[in-house]
């Protein structure tokens, strides 16, 4: 049997929103799904990094800790340590944390009766940051790579470092010293992190992208000692 113009223009809403539906319940299937999975991870994180010190001989600690490099990360919300895992690479005392901060979130959306209605709530961010702890008396400085390229004297005076990096110290005329040719050239190079701060002998990098993985501690751990080597310290 052949479909009218008109029931053809009433089939198709009704296939329309029928989708769209349908759409609707698997992506709220697919989210229930990823928060599953994120629960389980939640779970047996605590485990996988307690297995992994064991098995590579470093201490584990489990909770939140008043380190001093806390004070790093004091602009950020609720941030505290959840686990942490200490040991030596190479003569090099390390430390890497898994890490948590919040962000305040205010928004608008409709309640049950379509009335729009302020909502509140905390988001979660994960950070792992991995500490390399340097004997003797070292300044303090702060490298960040800059997003773009800036034409702008620099503390080293090499152009090409100056202009995609940036350096914060309290003590130029000390920091200046650091910064050989070799290290110079590692940055330009991708040899050692892009971003990293040293404070009272404690030279930090953090990936702000995911919690601490344990496949990826030594590998961190390994360009904090390359990173250390460069600024001078020698096991």
């Amino acid at each position: 049997m052949e479909m009218t113009e008109q029931q053809w223009g009433l089939l198709i809403p009704g296939v329309m929103l029928g989708g769209l539906i349908v759409a609707v319940v698997v992506a709220e299937l697919r989210s229930k799904a990823a928060d599953r999975r994120a629960e389980q991870a939640d779970r047996r994180h605590p485990q996988e990094l307690r297995s992994w010190a064991a098995a590579h001989g470093w201490d584990f600690h489990e909770g939140d800790v008043a380190a001093a490099w806390r004070g790093r990360f004091a602009d950020l919300e609720r941030f505290r340590v959840n686990r942490l895992v200490t040991g030596s690479v190479r003569g090099l005392r390390v430390t890497a944390a898994d890490c948590v901060h919040s962000t305040e979130i205010h928004e608008s959306a409709p309640d049950v009766d379509g009335v729009t209605v302020p909502v509140h709530y905390w988001l979660t961010h994960r950070l792992a940051v991995h500490v390399a702890h340097l004997p003797g008396d070292w300044p303090e400085v702060t490298v960040a790579k800059r997003l773009r390229a800036e034409t702008a004297y620099g503390l080293t005076g090499v152009p090409e470092f100056d202009r995609w990096f940036h350096v914060g110290t309290s003590d130029p005329r000390a920091a200046r010293a650091l910064f050989s040719p070799a290290l110079v050239d590692a940055h330009l190079n991708g040899q050692v992190p892009p971003s990293w701060s040293l404070r009272d002998g404690e030279l930090l990098i953090e990936d702000r992208r995911d919690r601490l993985q344990p496949q990826l501690i030594l590998p961190q751990a390994e360009k904090l000692r390359r990173l250390a080597e460069l600024l001078g310290h020698r096991t």
